[in-house]
């Protein structure tokens, strides 16, 4: 994975690879670093099973908690194997 803005070292992104090049523990290490950085949770390892809209919110149901966001970003990641769940007009 290359993350151009990776390559400036920083404060926040520490890098020795001028390029961006990043392995896969390299992009785990940049995403939670930028997670601390906005001062977001992340969370690892959890199945979504269901996303849903109340009010201004999402509610998103996990495999181990329920989360109200005002936004939600699904990152099923450049290392893994693709699930595309089937969609639902509802």
């Amino acid at each position: 994975m290359k993350i151009p803005e990776f390559g400036f070292n920083s404060d926040h992104f520490p890098s020795d690879n001028p390029d961006g090049f990043l392995n896969k523990s390299e992009v785990v290490s940049y995403i939670k670093a930028f997670g601390n950085f906005i001062g977001s949770k992340i969370y690892e390892n959890e199945n979504v099973e269901n996303v849903s809209k109340y009010k201004n919110n999402y509610v998103l149901t996990t495999s181990k908690r329920k989360i109200s966001a005002k936004n939600i970003v699904i990152a099923s990641g450049a290392f893994g194997n693709a699930h595309i769940p089937e969609m639902h007009n509802n």
